[in-house]
């Protein structure tokens, strides 16, 4: 009885959860998208490169902003423990950002040089603010799954994606080059941050309320955060963006923005979906493992419906990308077509492993999760490196999608007998 009421519970909540943060996302990445037909006639392929390679290094920094404790709120055990967590994770953001704006301000261009990073320095003034508000709208993310506020999110979502495109086709007539997409990138994270004004109350409580002691005590409960989390994912999001990250420097921006056109329309799309299906599913799957119920069977079902929809679609989306992305895009875009056809298998991983990704958190493993990480980085390093060694920039692009294939099946499979062995230990449970 009590197993069936959990199901059913299951069943009818997330399907509304989801509902509610698809279409909230889909609205804002919608938008998002549809102007992007315009958006390649206004701006250059060496600006995509840009804007490409301003958004990895930012990405990278907030990942260290934060020491992942935002991740913890949606596990922490208590209301106190998380608004500890809070007040930890904004602390620390805080901190970072203050730093990052000191060495931009004192040596911001001699890093960026020693770095090959020289094309984002006209921007280097706006790294710390970007660092701090995408973290921060990270932080509130996850606060307002814990709390079941998914409408919230899915408003983010809306005003960051629309408020954004928006001012990316206005600030075109100002000229600024790239700087049209970092300017409206930073409002738009701001606008996000916005969208969470419902949790005003938390924060402040969490910034003025907190006790040294008490928050030393927590954040060395759930230091497997910072110690582990922190490590692993920076190695992910490095090894994710290392074409921008070191091809731009020996290819050029032109190269790499032809190659950020198919990187955003293929995996933003992509990450609407994955997001969603991660923030009900985290929640909901720690909720199920709480009551000591089965996780295997709703995973399958799961697999095999998105299987049997996705395979026709890429086949189709394989046959016709080159002619499709010179039609809508412009005749100098046409190569992009051949980068989606060598990431298609990549991103059908992504859609059958990615809204799982928080298992190693759940069942405690995020020490495994990082020395597969750093293999994963030394794959891809070395599939980038083939290619600058034949100075090839499409065969490091093949390579790279290649490995992030494969990585993500050895996740798939890792993350599956972590739930057996789980569901085994249940079962003798039970008996």
């Amino acid at each position: 009885m009590q197993a069936n009421k959990i199901k059913n519970i299951f069943k009818s909540e997330f399907i509304r959860n989801l509902a509610v943060l698809v279409s909230g996302n889909g609205i804002g990445q919608g938008v998002s998208l549809l102007v992007y037909p315009i958006l390649t006639r206004i701006y250059s392929e060496a600006d995509f490169g840009v804007f490409s390679l301003f958004l990895s290094v930012t990405g990278l920094l907030c990942i260290i902003s934060t020491g992942r404790y935002e991740e913890s709120l949606v596990v922490a055990k208590t209301r106190q423990e998380t608004q500890i967590l809070l007040g930890i994770s904004i602390k620390l953001l805080l901190l970072c950002t203050l730093l990052l704006s000191l060495l931009a301000f004192f040596c911001g261009d001699a890093i960026l040089l020693f770095f090959r990073l020289e094309s984002i320095s006209n921007y280097k003034y706006l790294i710390a603010p970007s660092v701090f508000f995408t973290g921060l709208a990270f932080i509130l993310s996850n606060l307002a799954t814990r709390n079941k506020q998914f409408k919230s999110i899915a408003s983010s979502s809306i005003s960051m994606n629309i408020s954004s495109s928006g001012l990316k086709l206005a600030l075109s007539k100002l000229h600024l080059a790239a700087g049209g997409f970092i300017y409206s990138n930073l409002v738009g994270q701001m606008l996000a941050c916005v969208s969470y004004f419902r949790f005003k109350g938390d924060i402040k409580a969490a910034l003025l309320k907190g006790q040294w002691n008490l928050e030393k005590k927590i954040g060395l409960q759930y230091k497997a955060y910072p110690s582990f989390n922190v490590s692993r994912t920076f190695i992910s999001t490095f090894s994710w963006n290392l074409p921008f990250l070191l091809l731009t420097g020996i290819f050029g921006e032109t190269a790499l923005g032809l190659f950020a056109l198919t990187f955003a329309l293929s995996f933003r799309p992509v990450n609407l979906l994955v997001d969603s299906l991660f923030n009900v599913m985290f929640q909901k799957i720690v909720s199920i493992k709480e009551h000591k119920e089965s996780i295997m069977p709703k995973l399958i079902q799961f697999w095999k419906k998105l299987s049997l929809v996705l395979l026709p679609c890429f086949i189709i989306i394989y046959l016709v990308a080159p002619l499709v992305f010179g039609f809508v895009f412009g005749d100098n875009w046409k190569e992009s077509g051949v980068y989606l056809q060598m990431l298609l298998p990549w991103v059908f991983m992504t859609l059958l492993v990615k809204p799982i990704a928080f298992i190693p958190l759940v069942f405690e493993q995020q020490g495994k999760a990082l020395w597969i990480e750093i293999i994963n980085l030394l794959l891809r390093l070395a599939a980038i490196y083939i290619g600058v060694y034949y100075e090839n920039f499409n065969l490091s692009i093949l390579l790279f999608c290649l490995v992030g294939f494969v990585f993500l099946l050895i996740l798939l499979i890792w993350y599956v007998s972590l739930i057996r062995k789980y569901e085994q230990e249940v079962a003798k449970n039970i008996v």
